[in-house]
């Protein structure tokens, strides 16, 4: 599966210092459920994600992205559950068919202290580390972060489950930038991942006034360039939102 089909990001199991935070805001005020359209190009071909973040009825969160266009298809499903302010992952599936049908599935075992992991058609046993992530519960462990602080870190850094090993991640805060769309000018922040080949690039733009939804967000590699950018979204305590 492509690494720009995970759309972006960052985000951490983590230790920083130097973060002051905040700690009388109830966990389930902060990550508030939503849901987000957004316009992507997949090698060459426009298509409309859906991404939508709910509770269910046992009380974790369910992260969901989809998109569909003609034969191309990607489902990417994340079940998690929050424990203080750190996403506990549960497990993790994505398609990706469009010719070729690729399937990825994560499963964390907590009390086995074992992930087991699903890639290319042959299962790995991962060692259990306490605050691995995975590809998508990631990106909103990067949202309650900033949310629950006060200080944007300069530097974060993660692990994530992916394929057949644990991966570790490191973004760089990149400064601020104001993205004009439809609705008005839009306050953001910048991320960039640290990459050893420079020819390699994900950029990803949070809107702090928004709960640090993601705006927009960019993957370059091997001469080729992603963009997804929001059209619309629905938050609690936001209503509706139209870029």
């Amino acid at each position: 599966m492509s690494r720009h089909f995970s759309l972006f990001f960052i985000i951490l199991f983590f230790s920083i210092s130097g973060v002051s935070q905040e700690k009388s805001t109830p966990t389930m005020e902060l990550l508030k459920p939503y849901k987000a359209v957004y316009k992507s190009k997949i090698k060459g071909i426009d298509i409309l994600f859906e991404r939508q973040l709910s509770l269910k009825d046992n009380g974790n969160l369910e992260l969901r992205l989809q998109g569909k266009k003609f034969i191309f298809q990607v489902s990417e499903i994340s079940i998690f559950s929050l424990v203080e302010k750190t996403i506990t992952p549960i497990s993790y599936k994505a398609i990706v068919a469009g010719g070729i049908t690729r399937r990825k599935e994560i499963e964390f075992d907590s009390s086995a202290r074992e992930i087991n992991s699903l890639s290319k058609k042959q299962w790995f046993k991962l060692p259990y580390e306490d605050g691995v992530l995975d590809r998508l519960s990631v990106q909103e462990q990067l949202r309650l972060l900033l949310i629950a602080n006060r200080n944007i870190p300069k530097r974060i850094s993660f692990r994530v489950a992916d394929g057949s090993r644990i991966k570790d991640y490191k973004f760089l805060f990149a400064g601020e930038e104001t993205l004009q769309a439809n609705i008005g000018d839009i306050k953001t922040i910048r991320f960039t991942r640290e990459f050893k080949d420079p020819n390699r690039l994900d950029t990803v733009w949070l809107a702090p006034d928004l709960d640090f939804l993601m705006i927009k967000h960019v993957h370059k590699e091997k001469g080729k360039s992603n963009q997804a950018i929001l059209l619309e979204a629905s938050m609690e305590g936001f209503g509706k939102i139209k870029t």
